[in-house]
């Protein structure tokens, strides 16, 4: 009798647990699966889906899947999938299906069956907030070959053009001076996987009026620039542009300014691989043509030189961060005393866990200011930095560490005062 109230009160202990686990799943967001069929491959489904819970008692799912069969007049199979969805996602439901010819392997019916599977269960796994579990990626070729390059659709009646316009006026004062600026902008631009073209143009003014004491003056800057550059894809390493462009600055001393270049490019890495990595290297030359605004410091009104430029620039996009690094120079040909090189850096890399390394570093050798005015600049003109000023470099340093520790789990958005 002993024996019997023993056993009888372990088989209730054991009831009660179960009951508990199934009222409380350890993860209420997982996708908990009933297969309902007679036969659908159970163990190769469990096996090879393996980001659900497929779960014994329909009374704790929160999708029920009916799996039925038909005979098709081929000799093959058609499969119906019902997906039902329970609890958070009542209401939701689907039907699936998937056609096995008489010819085809069991492995390739079971797997066929699997994939449709998967296919209808990514709607509630996006649901559940839990889409970081699986990866979606297309079996087809042409899908493969426009991975890091992208696709425009056939029928397009904008044939890939994109317009921008834009126009901003701001301004702003105090007792002692205001200021008031414009900056507009056109933009036209077309890109394929073989060629990209683009034409912009962006005029600016400002104009800043100081009086104070003794003092009071007005100085107006305007600045006019534009561009156009198309490049043609070579192959999956070589790329070929032209580029022009022409500008008006006053700050720069320039009442015209135009230069034309044909550049010639190569890609270490495949351009389909730019997402994460790049080396290239870059081989510009061509004209410039300059009509000064006043007379330079070598007395002239303008100029017309040949240029030719190198570059080249590294990215890397990596699960611990990212580094983009780059060495450029540039040279007037007739005149090759009179050059610029250059090298930056910027990277944003994660130490160790929560500790992160943000850094932007510039540098540049300049020794080709053939514009500067041979007028003396005033003591106005440099604090307001109303005009350009010799140098022979020019620097810019930025370095930051950032470390964040504390609870990972903190997915509530809480909008209020977010304009506080």
């Amino acid at each position: 009798m002993r024996t019997l109230s023993t056993m009888f009160l372990v088989l209730s202990s054991c009831i009660a647990f179960s009951q508990n686990t199934s009222e409380n799943p350890q993860n209420v967001n997982a996708l908990r699966v009933y297969l309902n069929c007679n036969y659908c491959y159970e163990s190769y489904l469990k096996t090879e889906i393996t980001w659900v819970d497929f779960v014994q008692d329909q009374f704790v799912a929160n999708v029920n899947l009916m799996v039925t069969s038909l005979s098709t007049g081929s000799s093959g199979a058609e499969y119906n999938m019902i997906f039902i969805g329970l609890e958070n996602f009542a209401g939701m439901r689907d039907t699936l299906k998937y056609t096995a010819n008489a010819i085809q392997t069991e492995n390739e019916i079971r797997e066929g069956l699997a994939q449709t599977i998967r296919m209808g269960l990514i709607r509630y796994l996006a649901h559940a907030g839990a889409l970081d579990k699986i990866a979606i990626k297309s079996l087809q070729v042409a899908d493969s070959l426009k991975q890091g390059i992208g696709d425009n659709p056939v029928h397009d009646p904008w044939n890939a053009w994109v317009f921008n316009i834009s126009g901003n006026l701001y301004g702003g004062g105090q007792k002692s001076n205001t200021n008031m600026n414009f900056y507009g902008g056109v933009n036209a631009n077309r890109t394929t996987a073989k060629d990209k073209f683009m034409v912009r143009f962006n005029p600016s003014y400002s104009e800043s009026h100081f009086e104070y004491d003794d003092f009071k003056d007005t100085f107006v800057q305007r600045n006019l620039y534009g561009a156009v550059f198309y490049v043609r894809a070579i192959n999956d390493h070589w790329s070929g542009g032209v580029f022009g462009s022409g500008s008006q600055s006053i700050f720069s001393n320039f009442d015209f300014s135009t230069d034309f270049q044909a550049a010639l490019e190569y890609n270490v890495y495949p351009y389909k691989e730019a997402q994460t990595k790049a080396m290239t290297f870059a081989y510009y030359i061509g004209g410039n043509y300059m009509d000064f605004t006043d007379t330079t410091i070598y007395n002239q009104t303008d100029a017309t030189l040949l240029t030719h430029n190198l570059t080249w620039t590294a990215i890397y996009n990596k699960e611990w961060g990212s580094i983009t690094g780059s060495v450029y120079g540039s040279q007037y040909i007739n005149w090759n005393d009179k050059y610029k090189i250059g090298a930056y850096l910027s990277m944003d890399v994660r130490l160790f866990k929560g500790l992160s390394l943000n850094a932007y570093l510039n540098y540049e050798a300049i020794h080709d200011q053939i514009n500067l005015r041979r007028l003396f600049a005033s003591q106005e003109d440099v604090l307001l930095q109303q005009r350009e000023l010799a140098t022979n470099y020019s620097y810019y340093v930025s370095l930051g560490l950032s470390y964040r520790f504390g609870s990972i789990y903190n997915n509530v958005v809480n909008p209020r005062f977010n304009n506080g």
